[in-house]
């Protein structure tokens, strides 16, 4: 048998340097036990002991797939641990939220979990690449996703482009929906206003017209 190589710690590092440009895969690895991570353990902890990620680009939660997921868990359990960090107090989620949700739902008071030793700027770059990289965030959540990875860990328009495999060009306009009043955001997320509808909007600079000119466009149902 091939001597197993030594892999260095997480440290400080970047996770670009440990999983390259596909989290889920690294996630992957985690739960099969492939990746050497500081402080891996498989732990089955209380639920009540679980903090929400507070860096969980996720915000709209479709009710009815969470009542579906949690009859599921009634039946079978949680087959996916979720990722967990240890605190002072409980232990932080990194990822699962949709399981955790379910599982409280289906009554669960403890779940399985995989507790690692992320630092504060892993724990919010692998949440959030996580949420994207599974397409699972609507425009508002995802423009907000990105304006995080710039802003609080310092990517350039390039590195976001590269790690969310997107180009330069669809990250800058999607971050530019921030740039919304909050009513027309909210049309953007119930999906009564398309990428395209609001595009022309961003010209006007007072808030006041786009939402009178989003309003027009509801009402007199205008196509793209």
């Amino acid at each position: 048998m091939a001597e197993k190589k030594n892999r260095p710690g997480l440290g400080g590092r970047g996770l670009d340097s440990i999983f390259g440009t596909d989290v889920n895969q690294f996630l992957d690895d985690i739960q099969n036990n492939a990746s050497e991570v500081p402080g891996r353990k498989e732990v089955e902890i209380k639920v009540s002991e679980i903090r929400p990620n507070p860096c969980q680009p996720r915000k709209e939660f479709d009710q009815a797939a969470l009542n579906e997921l949690a009859d599921s868990i009634r039946t079978h359990g949680i087959f996916t641990p979720l990722l967990v960090r240890k605190s002072v107090h409980g232990y932080d989620l990194i990822t699962g939220e949709r399981r955790l949700r379910a599982a409280r739902i289906a009554g669960l008071t403890t779940v399985p979990a995989i507790s690692v030793e992320f630092t504060d700027e892993q724990m919010m770059e692998i949440s959030i690449l996580e949420n994207v990289q599974r397409e699972d965030l609507n425009p508002i959540e995802e423009a907000a996703a990105y304006d995080s990875l710039v802003r609080k860990l310092g990517y350039t328009q390039e590195k976001l482009a590269e790690r969310v495999g997107k180009s330069r060009e669809y990250c800058a306009n999607i971050m530019r929906l921030l740039k919304l009043p909050s009513e027309v955001q909210q049309m953007v997320v119930d999906k009564k206003l398309t990428m395209s509808h609001v595009r022309p909007l961003l010209s006007l600079r007072d808030e006041d017209q786009i939402y009178e000119a989003a309003q027009q466009v509801l009402k007199q149902k205008m196509s793209v």
